[in-house]
């Protein structure tokens, strides 16, 4: 289920914090709210909890730290940052725009597709048990990458060398690294 429609009133504290919860058909979303310099507001979500056993999870925008499972539906994130858990049972998990310092994407049976920067020493781990992994990574990332498949096959076709890309070898993992490393 998609929100589209919602806001924050003002807060009305002499700490300039606020907490609350915001309730709908498909769950619930719990709202932190301080400011810096408890004078002005100037928004942004510290903790994002989504579930949905059934519907779509649709997410846009930056948090400090985003937890998000779904059940059979698909899970959407749009300009994801910080740290990022997402789960699906059956459906697939796509994270486009991310700029993320830690990540776990993990489906059952759906795709994971992830479109974005990894922060320099972060983590990004996709996992899925019968689905297709797409990482679409800047070229000039440097990290340390362990891929591995029981049954497809990997091709790290961006690591194109005079050599050719690392070949990998059924049931063991590849792994290489780029530039430095991370």
């Amino acid at each position: 289920q998609r929100i589209t429609n919602w806001e924050f009133n003002v807060i009305k504290s002499m700490t300039g914090f606020g907490k609350g919860e915001i309730k709908f058909s498909g769950g619930q979303i719990s709202v932190e709210i301080k400011t810096v310099n408890h004078k002005f507001f100037d928004a942004s979500l510290k903790l994002l909890v989504a579930e949905s056993m059934e519907g779509n999870l649709d997410v846009r925008g930056s948090n400090e730290v985003t937890r998000i499972k779904g059940g059979s539906g698909t899970v959407t994130l749009v300009g994801a940052t910080g740290d990022l858990l997402a789960t699906s049972v059956g459906g697939p998990i796509s994270v486009t725009g991310g700029s993320i310092t830690r990540a776990h994407l993990e489906t059952v049976s759906g795709a994971i597709g992830y479109d974005g920067v990894v922060a320099r020493r972060g983590t990004l781990e996709a996992v899925t048990h019968s689905g297709d992994v797409t990482l679409r990574l800047p070229t000039d990332i440097g990290a340390e990458f362990e891929l591995e498949s029981f049954d497809g096959t990997i091709d790290p076709g961006f690591l194109a060398t005079s050599a050719g890309p690392p070949k990998a070898r059924k049931g063991k993992p590849l792994i290489f690294v780029t530039r430095e490393g991370g």
